[in-house]
């Protein structure tokens, strides 16, 4: 049986565990909101600057669509997600920069749908709005440019005459030289051996173009929070809702390469500016992978900050997965359970769902083995405890650690980096251990400390408030792929 016949066997039109990303997604109606939604939407609903955080494939892109769904027709809204103008390092007048753009583009779009509120502007405004305009409308070309400032700048009788004049003056200067050439003409032929020739050829300006001009000499204002709030207080004299902004894929720029430092130093700038997240005029909301955000935890300003963390249960988990079964079967599906054997036992179930590790892309990588599996073994059955036992253990095996877990960028092969980690905790015979374990059991020697200590920081393992009979620190295990390996005495691998 092919495997499109074999999905379609269950009732399912289209195969739902092939798409890992929401930009690739097509579908709709798959959101499902986490239990404590309702926080960030009452954050949301009351114009409070909000950063969502979450691992990798946790749904902080899902949540932001989510979000600009719920946004007023007349609210200035910016999207960003591409970064590759900003330096890597003291680039706070960058992300000021990419902030003004996307502004004055939502600000661009009301104003011109909306002219009437132009005139009513103040003259400073508008001189600003055409600076504005000049500087940040990158999508503009130069005619569009000086013709959207002489929007602002000049009444629109001066743009009447300015668009007329040309062609009457024209007109005028026609007839005045063609009366001039048949005056030359004469004098030519009555006075010609008298005076010298005169040319004829081309059409005079006897009568000047009547021309208005806007101020389009700006000099260059260095692009600071100074200038943003000015912008911002504009907007708010205009009687608009404050602009709000989205700042997706804050970690995911190529250029790091996973490496949490250097993206802690990226996005430490924008995320410590207390005056712009506390600034009354303006929302943001930021979207960041909560490895380099704990990095930032020691300087930033949780009590004065909103932090919205995705945090999936395993009851939400199943919610999520249903509807995706719901939608991608046409309504046919409503439980997941229906895709398995009647004798699957419970206990797989939850550890299906302890692999996935409260992450629905994680989730989507694991049913995509099952089905791959059991087609393998026999596509006549729904899925079997086999195809779950095996399933599991290539989802373990073949797990992209590098995706969720931070490298040094450019680090050699023998640097200690999450899989060196792992290879250590292998050799452990739980999930939980002490230094004096480790060191025995993995042979880490005088380095145990530090591989400790470098575990920690990656999220990898945590210290406990537990100690051993002989009051060693007791340190556990995060990872519950890595927990299942030793179980299971399985091998992971780079």
């Amino acid at each position: 049986m092919t495997f499109d016949k074999f999905y379609a066997k269950f009732g399912l039109e289209e195969y739902p565990f092939s798409i890992y990303n929401s930009e690739q997604e097509k579908k709709t109606g798959l959101f499902i909101k986490p239990s404590n939604y309702s926080l960030l939407e009452n954050s949301f609903t009351n114009t409070l600057t909000t950063i969502v955080v979450g691992n990798r494939g946790s749904g902080k892109t899902k949540i932001l669509n989510d979000l600009s769904q719920k946004i007023t027709h007349d609210a200035i809204m910016g999207y960003i997600e591409n970064y590759e103008s900003v330096c890597k390092e003291n680039n706070l007048s960058d992300f000021y920069h990419l902030l003004l753009e996307s502004i004055v583009r939502g600000l661009l779009t009301k104003l011109f749908s909306n002219k009437k509120a132009i005139k009513k502007m103040s003259n400073n405004d508008k001189i600003l709005l055409s600076y504005l305009i000049y500087r940040f409308a990158k999508n503009l070309t130069e005619k569009q440019i000086s013709d959207q400032i002489d929007q602002v700048q000049l009444s629109f009788g001066k743009r009447l005459l300015n668009k007329f004049s040309k062609p009457i003056t024209s007109f005028l200067n026609f007839f005045a030289t063609a009366t001039a050439n048949f005056g030359n003409k004469f004098l030519t032929d009555s006075f010609g051996h008298y005076l010298p020739p005169i040319n004829s050829e081309n059409i005079k300006s006897i009568f000047p173009n009547i021309k208005y001009e806007s101020d389009a000499q700006f000099y260059d204002i260095e692009v600071s929070y100074d200038l943003l709030n000015r912008t911002l207080d504009m907007i708010n004299t205009l009687g608009y809702p404050k602009p709000l902004v989205f700042f997706d894929k804050l970690d995911e720029d190529a250029r790091f390469e996973n490496d949490s430092d250097e993206i802690v130093n990226f996005i430490s700038s924008i995320l410590l500016d207390s005056k712009l997240l506390l600034n009354p005029n303006i929302q943001l909301i930021f979207s960041i992978w909560s490895i380099p955000f704990e990095g930032l935890s020691s300087r930033f300003r949780t009590q004065k900050n909103n932090v919205y963390r995705i945090d999936w249960n395993q009851e939400e988990l199943e919610r999520v997965l249903n509807q995706r079964l719901y939608v991608y079967s046409n309504k046919k599906i409503k439980n997941y359970k229906e895709l398995f054997e009647e004798d699957v036992t419970w206990e797989l179930f939850e550890t299906i769902f302890d692999l996935c590790n409260a992450n629905p892309r994680d989730l989507w990588h694991i049913f995509d083995q099952l089905f791959n599996t059991q087609h393998s073994l026999d596509s006549n059955k729904k899925i079997s405890n086999e195809a779950i036992q095996r399933g599991l253990e290539r989802f373990v095996v073949n797990f992209d650690f590098y995706e969720h877990y931070p490298r040094k960028k450019g680090a050699r092969k023998n640097t200690n980096d999450v899989y060196t980690y792992i290879q250590h905790l292998l050799k452990l015979s739980d999930h939980d251990f002490t230094n004096a374990e480790l060191k025995e059991m993995a042979s880490t020697g005088g380095s145990t400390t530090n591989y400790i200590t470098g575990m920690c920081n990656l999220g990898l393992t945590k210290k406990t408030s537990r100690k051993r009979n002989n009051g060693s620190v007791v340190y556990e295990i995060c990872d519950p792929k890595i927990i299942y390996a030793i179980k299971n005495s399985l091998s992971i691998e780079r």
